[in-house]
C-alpha cells in the first residue's frame, strides 16, 4: 500500500484579496491543498459542500452572510466533523473569540498575529485540539462556573 498521508484541503474566507493570497502562499509553502477561496459566506457554503475542506479559514467580517453564520451552517450540514473552522480575523478576540467558540469554531487567530502563530493554530485545530485566545477561554470557564453553581 502506498502512503498513508493524506494532505489537508483547506477552503479560505476572507473578502481581501491580499489576505487570501497570503494565506494561501503560506498553506501551500507548508504542505497544504487550497481547494478554493472565495470573498464571502453564501460561496463558502457552497464550496465547503462541493469540495468537503478539512479546515476553512475564515474571516468574520464577509459579506453576503457573516462568519458567524457560515459556522452556524457548517455545523448543521452534512460536513460538519470532518470539517474544523479557524477564524482568522482582525476582530478584538475579546467578545468576538468566545462568540466564534459558542458558534461552533475550532479555533481563533487575529489578523495582527505572526504568521507563526495562524500555523500553530492550524497545526493544533487539524490535530483535534482547540485553538483560542486565553481572554475567550478564560470568559467561557467563568461563565460556565456561574450556570453551575446556580440552582434549580
Amino acid at each position: 500500500m502506498g502512503s498513508e498521508f493524506t494532505m489537508n484541503k483547506v477552503l479560505i474566507v476572507d473578502d481581501h484579496p491580499v489576505i487570501r493570497l497570503a494565506v494561501r502562499m503560506l498553506m501551500e509553502r507548508h504542505g497544504y491543498d487550497v481547494v478554493a477561496e472565495t470573498d464571502n459566506g453564501a460561496d463558502a457554503l457552497k464550496l465547503a459542500r462541493d469540495y468537503s475542506p478539512d479546515l476553512v479559514i475564515l474571516d468574520i467580517g464577509i459579506p453576503r452572510l457573516d462568519g458567524l453564520q457560515v459556522i452556524d451552517r457548517l455545523n448543521a450540514s452534512a460536513t460538519a466533523g470532518r470539517c474544523r473552522v479557524l477564524v482568522l480575523t482582525s476582530q478584538a478576540p475579546g467578545h468576538f473569540s468566545m462568540r466564534c467558540m459558542q458558534a461552533g469554531a475550532a479555533g481563533y487567530v487575529s489578523k495582527r498575529q505572526d504568521l507563526t502563530e495562524l500555523l500553530s493554530a492550524i497545526k493544533a485545530v487539524l490535530s483535534g485540539y482547540s485553538y483560542f485566545p486565553n481572554q475567550a477561554l478564560h470568559s467561557v470557564r467563568s461563565h460556565l462556573g456561574n450556570v453551575s453553581e446556580r440552582r434549580w
